[in-house]
């Protein structure tokens, strides 16, 4: 959380929507850790680009859900504002993401339509 500026944005691709600020990132994280990181058998970092406007990430991750396992992948792009990350914009299947999120479903804002 130190490394995110004051009021993150962390947009879920291709569902289209968003959590936005401090206090639900932290409840996503919270709940990434509790939920969603005990399914994962293996995580591989299969690329990393970083430059002055941010990070992206992509991994394999392997999914053990009810008794199936998942083969997915995942692509994080995480843009730099200051010397912080502004968030993170996470691409990977709609299935993934209804598990990161959960119940935080409920709660999320669609992304706005690009000026």
């Amino acid at each position: 959380m130190e490394t995110l500026v004051a009021e993150p944005v962390y947009e879920f691709h291709p569902l289209g929507v968003q959590l936005r600020g401090r206090p639900a990132v932290l409840r996503y994280y919270e709940r990434v850790q509790r939920e969603y990181s005990p399914l994962v058998e293996a995580s591989t970092l299969l690329e990393l680009f970083a430059g002055p406007a941010g990070a992206v990430l992509e991994y394999a991750i392997h999914l053990r859900v009810d008794r199936e396992r998942w083969d997915e992948r995942l692509v994080a792009t995480m843009p730099i504002q200051g010397e912080y990350f502004a968030g993170e914009r996470i691409h990977s299947s709609e299935r993934v993401l209804r598990l990161l999120l959960g119940e935080m479903l409920d709660g999320v804002e669609p992304i706005p339509p690009a000026a």
